[in-house]
């Protein structure tokens, strides 16, 4: 008999998988732990977190990926086959020196950060957050323009969030624009690097067929992902409280997290119906 056709799922996490709270729905934990114990199936949970927050949720939900994209693309983490832990497996780095003096002119007081190749997360101002990495360091701006940077984060509860995206446009990099309660965020990766660029060589590697692709996001970090998924013709979810911009590139669209959306798009999945309940 020969072996079934491999099958990639590449999941966004927060308000995908898991609620601001980082848990997540019962059945759909069930469901993932199941698909992730299937030796042809490949979980990829792919985040804007830092490697470490990504790392620790993938824990939370108990289930032990091979692959884990981190950082929006920028760090891949492969699991090492002798220590049977995440390693860096691929990590794109830049000179974020220009990036980041523009930030600064753009918004002054602002809080900015680099999060480096190592890591860790360096800061010139206190940022909240859970998915930040655990490793920070407050450091002086000088001392930002030193690191080796996987992306560029930035904050500035003093600006209006209209104003803040209409200053992020100015830039003209890479970039996703987000709110978090009543304060914009910007986060910056290198030209070039996002979801799809680190899952389509995962999904070159293992020899997965376009239709066997499943991806499914909430965010405009997640557009790419699913536009490649489209394009090779597998499944792009969209969850139904995402972006209207993230629902019309979509090649489905799903219920709400609350409504357990994700779940049902799996389902609805034909390569891995078999598996799921």
């Amino acid at each position: 008999m020969s072996a079934a056709a491999k099958i990639l799922i590449g999941l966004d996490l927060d308000g995908t998988v898991i609620y601001d709270d980082e848990s997540a729905d019962a059945d759909l934990s069930a469901a993932l732990k199941r698909l992730d114990a299937a030796p042809h199936v490949e979980v990829v949970l792919a985040t804007g977190r830092a490697i470490d927050a990504g790392v620790r949720v993938a824990e939370k939900l108990q289930m032990t990926p091979d692959w884990l994209v981190t950082c929006n693309g920028a760090v891949t983490m492969r699991r090492d086959p002798h220590t049977a832990k995440l390693q860096p497996y691929r990590v794109h780095t830049f000179n974020a020196t220009e990036m980041l003096e523009n930030v600064r002119q753009q918004l002054p007081g602002a809080a900015i950060a680099v999060e480096g190749a190592d890591g860790n997360f360096y800061y010139t101002a206190e940022m909240p957050g859970k998915t930040l990495p655990d490793n920070r360091f407050e450091v002086s701006f000088e001392e930002l323009l030193r690191v080796e940077a996987t992306r560029v984060v930035a904050t500035s509860p003093a600006h209006s969030v209209a104003e803040f995206f209409e200053r992020m446009e100015l830039l003209g990099y890479t970039h996703t624009a987000y709110v978090v309660g009543d304060t914009a965020w910007l986060d910056a990766a290198p030209n070039g690097i996002n979801k799809a660029s680190a899952l389509a060589p995962i999904a070159a590697e293992l020899g997965v067929p376009g239709e066997h692709v499943f991806v499914a996001g909430d965010g405009m970090n997640d557009l790419q992902m699913l536009s490649w998924a489209k394009e090779r013709g597998g499944m792009a979810v969209a969850m139904g409280q995402a972006y209207s911009e993230v629902r019309d590139t979509a090649s489905f669209v799903t219920g709400t997290i609350d409504e357990g959306g994700l779940l049902t798009a799996l389902r609805h999945f034909k390569p891995v119906q078999d598996l799921l309940p």
